[in-house]
């Protein structure tokens, strides 16, 4: 699952990068630029990696009980659809990307002001 996260997070800071262009010509600082780049990329990402830590949730706390013996992984998916629907999926959405947004924007900020005092 952080592959996948890590995938999101390089690309939605690329892309965050393009669509908040226009805080430069706000005179917005460099430093606060980057600060909303990492954030959004933060956001989306965590967000976008939802499904992949509920499941994976799922996996790991499942009963191995003679009564219910483990599924696999796609038994548990088929499981979670047919039972609760696809908005199981994404328990947790907005909560973990408050967690994670914090982070990810310090990550990017610290990580751009030192490839531009470094470079």
């Amino acid at each position: 699952r952080e592959v996948p996260y890590g995938a999101f997070q390089i690309m939605s800071f690329e892309v965050a990068k393009l669509l908040f262009d226009f805080l430069a010509g706000w005179n917005v600082p460099l430093f606060f630029q980057r600060m909303v780049w990492g954030s959004v990329a933060g956001a989306v990402s965590s967000f976008l990696t939802t499904p992949c830590d509920v499941i994976t949730s799922r996996v790991m706390t499942a009963g191995d009980s003679a009564d219910k013996p483990r599924q696999s992984v796609f038994g548990t998916v088929r499981t979670m659809w047919k039972e609760e629907g696809w908005r199981c999926f994404w328990t947790g959405a907005l909560l973990r990307a408050l967690v994670y947004t914090p982070g990810t924007c310090l990550f990017f900020t610290v990580f751009e002001t030192m490839v531009t005092v470094l470079g």
